[in-house]
């Protein structure tokens, strides 16, 4: 239980490559090789306030990654804390850190879940009554999650307009030339396409398959409200706006393998 956290976090590297804070992560890095958890976590701290100071956000989210990982070490039930540090950080961050925290934020409850089903499936609904996510149901858990991800498009002009290479000192990328041509838009609407998608299915609504397979001109503009399943049909809509923003010859396969996932045996009509 006390990693959801950090598994939740997995898409987030924590490489020091900022030279401004090179030095400084170094330290950091190697008190936590040498087991030393506390001086990497006051290290991080001092970090923190120097990144603060310089009103850097993508430095401040940075050391909230570390620090959570170190608060599962140094702490009992750091959840509950972390999660609250998350949200104190989103609030005062620019808007594209929100955006990219709100993700994160729903990762982890995402990730939490999964990890204690047994338990959750056994409570009443109790999100009016209390911000304790320990005490949540399922239902409270998925109404949370889906607001965070919705959250994370909101803004959508200022994310368009931001290049993701801007925060490549707290992401993994395996294609470089890839994450230097992408806006936060296009990957946070890649994040929401993945969690609706996993939920999605076209059980009950028939569906032309050329439709679905189209050529990017002829996608973009169809209405698809006729589909009963909503995560389908959000899914769809999400397909639709990333490849408005990027007509990519990528983005066109990604919509096509998904849709021939969800096809429901038919026959597909070029």
């Amino acid at each position: 239980m006390k990693q959801f956290i950090i598994v939740a976090l997995l898409f987030v590297a924590f490489s020091a490559r900022a030279q401004t804070f090179q030095k400084d992560w170094n330290k950091v890095i190697r008190y936590e090789n040498e087991g030393r958890i506390k001086s990497a976590n006051s290290e991080t701290e001092k970090i923190l306030k120097k990144a603060t100071a310089h009103n850097n956000h993508v430095q401040i989210v940075k050391c909230f990654f570390y620090k959570s990982k170190f608060m599962h070490v140094l702490e009992e039930n750091a959840q509950v804390k972390i999660l609250s540090n998350l949200n104190r950080i989103k609030e005062k961050s620019s808007i594209p850190v929100q955006a990219i925290l709100n993700t994160v934020y729903a990762k982890c409850l995402t990730s939490y879940v999964a990890q204690n089903s047994y338990k959750l499936y056994t409570r009443k609904d109790s999100r009016d009554s209390t911000s304790n996510f320990l005490l949540w149901s399922v239902k409270d858990f998925q109404k949370e999650i889906a607001q965070a991800y919705s959250k994370s498009l909101e803004h959508d002009e200022v994310l368009k307009k931001t290049s993701l290479e801007k925060f490549e000192q707290i992401f993994d990328f395996i294609n470089a030339d890839e994450f230097k041509h992408e806006t936060v838009y296009e990957y946070l609407l890649r994040e929401n396409i993945e969690y609706h998608g996993r939920q999605a299915n076209n059980n009950g609504t028939s569906i032309d398959n050329k439709i679905l397979f189209a050529t990017t001109d002829a996608f973009i503009p169809i209405d698809f409200s006729f589909i009963d399943n909503e995560e389908f049909r959000q899914t769809l809509e999400l397909y639709q706006k990333l490849e408005a923003v990027n007509p990519s010859l990528r983005n066109r396969l990604d919509r096509i393998i998904f849709c021939y996932s969800r096809a429901q045996g038919k026959d597909i009509e070029y």
